[in-house]
């Protein structure tokens, strides 16, 4: 499931609460498409690593045509105390995006997801 949301990149629901993927991504294992299945063990343990480039994030959004991902490392948030959801419809996808700059303003933090339901 996780390697998946890598693989295709997916930032889900809680994006505007915890941010992407590519944000939180640490480390990958990764099976070449190679006669021998070549596995990388590809990244740091360190958030920030300036000291070369980060190779986990070529197979970021690759959709498996680079490798398969079979270990994920990242890093975590802590969970919140309490989850409220609320679902608002609008006429159009513009009266949503209102609602939203609306959510964003007067909930801050505490806004962790948005979805829009077109007709």
């Amino acid at each position: 499931m996780v390697g998946g949301n890598v693989a295709t990149s997916a930032g889900g629901i809680r994006l505007l609460r915890y941010g992407s993927i590519h944000a939180h991504l640490l480390g990958l294992t990764v099976v070449l498409p190679t006669e021998n299945g070549t596995i990388l063990e590809l990244g740091s343990p360190l958030r920030k690593d300036n000291t070369s480039l980060h190779t986990p994030h070529l197979f970021l959004g690759s959709e498996g045509q680079l490798g398969l991902i079979t270990r994920v490392v990242m890093s975590t948030v802590k969970r919140p105390h309490s989850v409220q959801n609320v679902m608002i419809g609008g006429e159009t996808f513009e009266s949503c995006c209102k609602v939203l700059r609306l959510a964003r303003r007067f909930l801050s933090e505490i806004l962790s997801s948005f979805e829009f339901f077109g007709p």
